[in-house]
């Protein structure tokens, strides 16, 4: 040391202090403090998982500033980071490098596998557990786990059988059921599906299963869901009001719709914040639908705006518009609805298999095998705004990509059938599409071409033109 200075070998480059080791996702010598910091940002840590650094002792302290710290424990020694998401990597490091012996490490480890999508490990680790010498309180939640893993995997079966052995174990809260109740809509035995749906929130609102000899007395916080399962259920039973009951029912969870429109443009959420945004759309657009089928087009139209007001690009319901416009008289166009109706459905299950990690949280796991329980130690802090941008319509266009001449022969096309399948609105609307590409300003391109869609719906599908919205509809795509 020369004077009050480090050698530069010794330095960190990023801050000057103290360098610790080599970092292999800067590529720079760092210390503890610039690590943590990197740890925290948004930056790859495919090298963090790699590093000898990347565990901390128990006792450590992480500096933060602003954001949010999670972080795991496990025996004397913890992760952290700035994003959940990427949390469960690193405990999978964490249990690796430490090793899992009892019953209880290696449950703990399956969970980690789990959220780090790795469910064929949790699966193996769950089988192994399974054959232990394990109470009945510890197979319902091994059982549930397990139905939860073949679920990610999409291995639907697998997941009911699972379910069901935890239910038969004496697992009787809402979440079970709500979730016999996703994998039997998946099935397509909607039966069954609306049978649990409805057990799920009988149960739920009763509030009896607290008291339950099960030891569960978590709140199934996604319990609404249920509601949106029920009116999909329902709609493939072509039960109308009952559609319409269910769906009014899930968006009476949330409030008012000037409440859901004001949440669903929020650009920054909280964690735990458990509105779901995709969602919504779907549930006006089948509502729609089932209005349409009763003839009530007034209702069907109201619903239909509310929905445009949300996602106003959206080339399904540009569609449903035109249908209200046209109003259904045609059997091509009821035909055409019932198919809408049945991508809707199809699209939205798989809803249910996505949202299902979201069940466990940062709930602390422990399973009463007689050893030392760990658990799932899970610490959030939080000192400034947690940024979670949600599902909206902000759109960016590059105006290279910009498919002018393509749009350019539709609207010739167009204008050639114009008076068998236009409306009054059609010729205006080829007017301000054809302006805007004469001056560039493609911004708006998008939202005239979906009112394009709408304006042309009844004429094409009556007349036997369905290539035209298939043309319009591949053009709105490209933006």
């Amino acid at each position: 040391m020369i004077g009050n200075k480090l050698p530069v070998n010794l330095n960190c480059e990023i801050c000057n202090n103290i360098a610790v080791y080599s970092c292999k996702a800067t590529n720079k010598k760092i210390c503890r403090f610039c690590c943590d910091k990197y740890q925290l940002s948004s930056k790859p840590i495919d090298e963090c998982l790699k590093c000898d650094y990347l565990v901390r002792d128990v006792g450590y302290e992480v500096k933060l500033k602003k954001g949010m710290i999670v972080s795991h424990q496990y025996k004397d020694k913890y992760v952290f980071d700035g994003h959940p998401d990427f949390l469960s990597l690193k405990a999978v490091e964490l249990y690796e490098k430490l090793g899992v012996h009892s019953i209880n490490e290696m449950y703990n480890l399956a969970i980690q596998y789990y959220y780090a999508n790795r469910s064929q490990d949790a699966l193996e680790l769950y089988n192994k557990i399974i054959k232990k010498n394990i109470d009945k309180a510890d197979k319902i939640q091994v059982y549930e786990q397990m139905g939860d893993a073949f679920l990610s995997l999409k291995s639907i079966n697998e997941a009911k059988d699972a379910y069901i052995k935890s239910l038969d174990y004496g697992n009787v809260t809402p979440k079970i059921y709500r979730r016999i109740g996703e994998v039997y809509n998946i099935l397509e035995d909607y039966g069954q599906s609306i049978y649990y749906h409805e057990k799920a929130l009988k149960t739920y609102f009763s509030y009896d299963w607290v008291s339950g000899d099960n030891g569960f007395e978590d709140d199934d916080f996604l319990y609404f869901t249920n509601f949106y399962s029920l009116a999909m259920g329902y709609s493939k039973l072509n039960s109308h009001e009952k559609v319409i009951e269910n769906a009014n029912a899930f968006f009476n969870y949330y409030g008012d719709f000037n409440y859901i429109k004001e949440r669903y443009f929020m650009k920054d959420t909280v964690q735990g914040d458990h509105f779901m945004p995709e969602s919504i759309v779907s549930m006006y657009k089948l509502i729609t639908l089932n209005y349409i089928e009763m003839k009530d087009y007034l209702q069907a139209q109201n619903n239909i705006k509310k929905a445009r007001t949300l996602l106003n690009q959206d080339t399904e319901l540009a569609k449903l518009e035109g249908f209200i416009n046209g109003k259904l008289d045609n059997e091509l166009i009821e035909i055409e609805v019932a198919k809408l109706k049945q991508e809707i459905v199809e699209k939205d299950r798989a809803l249910m298999v996505l949202i299902h990690k979201s069940d466990v949280g940062t709930r602390n796991y422990s399973i009463s095998i007689g050893e030392i329980n760990m658990g799932n130690k899970y610490h959030i802090e939080n000192s400034g705004n947690i940024g979670n941008q949600v599902f909206g319509d902000n759109v960016t266009f590059n105006n290279t990509l910009t498919p002018q001449k393509e749009i350019e022969a539709l609207l010739t096309e167009i204008r050639e059938n114009i008076n068998i399948i236009g409306n009054e609105d059609t010729e205006k609307h080829i007017v301000e599409i054809n302006e805007s590409i004469k001056n560039n300003k493609l911004t708006g391109l998008k939202s005239q071409l979906s009112n394009l869609l709408v304006s042309v719906t009844s004429g094409c599908i009556s007349n036997n033109m369905p290539q035209i919205l298939t043309k319009i509809s591949d053009l709105i795509s490209k933006f």
